[in-house]
């Protein structure tokens, strides 16, 4: 056997956590697993597995040479996919950062059918907001809404998404809407921020206008807002992809409309260090499809 086929039996032990596990999916004996591990060890002259009764642990090496290996294994499969005439079922791992609302209310169809369609790409997503650095993290792509663009890594814009004013019809049926910025102000409101004092931008006739406001309600969670907004507690501003299937089904309605907020784009995120595989590839295809 050579190098590749023995890290790819590495790979699939660990991922089963089991060498009799990893000798079924390969289908050969369990005994041939184990005889190549303790090979493997031998080559490296370190121990990679701890696989005492009741004790089976990767080690500290196994770890490193789990992520180096995964990275060898589908660098060769992509030159596979490159080079051969035939078509290859993809395979690979491929771990994603995702934007955690946007993947919760918006992605999640679209993430569910890429698993049903190559089944043998192992995703891993991790929903969540924060900054990623894709030098340093193991991720292979992060997804992210903002008005901003990236500057620091590789960027991809695959699509844009509004806000809007939003208030509960039935709030709307007991007070009146309003109809400017200054009674907008007159309106309890509530805000994606967690500042005590903040303020929303427009686009009204090609001016840029703002309101400054305390909000009634603050939260870090679109959700929670747009629960909130439902339930009667004020006017507030939410991504489209949050506010829609409320909207439609008649719970929701907009609050001025023509004061025009900015859009917000949604880009992938990649590291221009590496070259992009063809597991990252059709995920950015996929995704990119579901945000049309």
């Amino acid at each position: 056997m050579g190098q590749l086929e023995d890290l790819h039996l590495f790979v699939v032990v660990v991922d089963h956590k089991s060498i009799g596990k990893a000798a079924e999916k390969l289908h050969i004996a369990k005994s041939a697993v184990s005889r190549r591990l303790n090979l493997l060890e031998e080559r490296y002259d370190i121990k990679l597995v701890d696989r005492e009764a009741g004790n089976w642990q990767v080690t500290a090496a196994g770890r490193e040479l789990y992520q180096r290996a995964t990275s060898v294994l589908t660098d060769a499969q992509e030159l596979e996919f490159d080079f051969k005439r035939e078509p290859v079922n993809l395979s690979g791992h491929l771990h994603v950062s995702i934007a955690n609302e946007f993947g919760h209310f918006f992605l999640m169809p679209a993430l569910l059918n890429f698993q049903n369609r190559y089944p043998d790409i192992k995703l891993s997503l991790d929903f969540e907001n924060h900054y990623v650095d894709l030098e340093r993290e193991n991720y292979d792509l992060v997804v992210r809404v903002s008005k901003e663009t990236n500057t620091e890594f590789g960027e991809e814009i695959i699509g844009t998404f509004q806000h809007y004013m939003y208030a509960a019809t039935d709030y709307a049926s007991i007070r009146k809407l309003p109809e400017n910025l200054d009674q907008l102000a007159e309106h309890p409101l509530l805000c994606y921020s967690d500042l005590r004092r903040t303020k929303w931008e427009f686009l009204k006739n090609d001016k840029v206008v703002y309101i400054e406001f305390q909000p009634t309600l603050n939260s870090n969670s679109g959700q929670f807002l747009l629960q909130a907004t439902m339930n009667g507690h004020g006017i507030s501003r939410l991504p489209s992809f949050i506010a829609d299937d409320a909207e439609g089904s008649g719970k929701l309605v907009k609050v001025l409309p023509d004061y025009k907020i900015a859009e917000q784009n949604i880009s992938i995120l990649y590291s221009e260090k590496r070259r992009l595989s063809n597991c990252m590839r059709i995920f950015i295809k996929e995704i990119s499809n579901a945000c049309l």
